[in-house]
């Protein structure tokens, strides 16, 4: 009974955290995510424009010092597919967006394997929910 007790308390303190928070990572204004409400209000022109005015942190490099051919740089991931480096958010239209989040390299790693030093930018747009 009180291992039941306590693994709710623990349940319930855990669910009341942020993951940002859990981990020590950004806190809400500077949050990991970018959803579309957010972009709308911005009125921004672009996917690129929306995460260099609304989250320019996820623009930074963490990582090694230079990209090398193994490493090439920060990448943009779409629904789960690797579209190229930072310039590829330009031709992703804003208007199928529902969510940006940024991926450090451990998540990144971990998700889809070791060449993703830098993090990895996941865009999410509506053409993952089908019809």
């Amino acid at each position: 009974m009180r291992l039941h007790l306590f693994v709710s308390t623990m349940a319930v303190a855990l669910a009341a955290c942020s993951p940002a928070a859990v981990r020590g990572g950004p806190t809400p204004s500077g949050s990991d995510v970018l959803f579309a409400s957010e972009i709308v209000k911005a009125q921004v022109l672009d996917t690129y424009q929306a995460v260099s005015q609304l989250r320019p942190q996820f623009l930074k490099l963490r990582g090694p010092l230079l990209p090398t051919a193994n490493h090439l740089g920060l990448r943009v991931f779409l629904d789960d597919m690797d579209v190229g480096g930072v310039d590829a958010l330009r031709s992703i239209p804003i208007e199928q967006v529902t969510a940006i989040r940024y991926l450090d390299a451990s998540d990144a790693q971990f998700r889809w394997g070791n060449d993703h030093p830098y993090g990895v930018i996941l865009v999410l747009t509506s053409r993952v929910l089908g019809p």
